[in-house]
């Protein structure tokens, strides 16, 4: 009944979708994004070592169960401090 909350595939958008962190994002670390407006939870698209400190731009790229699913965007700097 509640299965689509709770399945590991991803339900991917299309075209690009952008957000920014509100609350930061880790492996194993579920974040805030704000995203068309309104705040989302959100988790990193691959299992990376990474932070996604507050400010940073990201790329929407679909939901996981109830999360959405998201990446650093490269072409957008939005944290001096998570720039590579």
């Amino acid at each position: 009944m509640f299965s689509r909350f709770l399945s590991n595939e991803i339900t991917y958008f299309h075209g690009a979708n952008y957000g920014v962190v509100t609350e930061s994002i880790a492996l194993h670390q579920p974040g805030l994004i704000l995203f068309d407006g309104r705040y989302y939870p959100a988790e990193l698209f691959k299992p990376l070592q990474i932070e996604l400190k507050v400010g940073t731009y990201v790329l929407v790229l679909g939901t996981r169960g109830c999360r959405l699913v998201v990446e650093k965007d490269k072409a957008i700097h939005g944290h001096k401090d998570n720039e590579e």
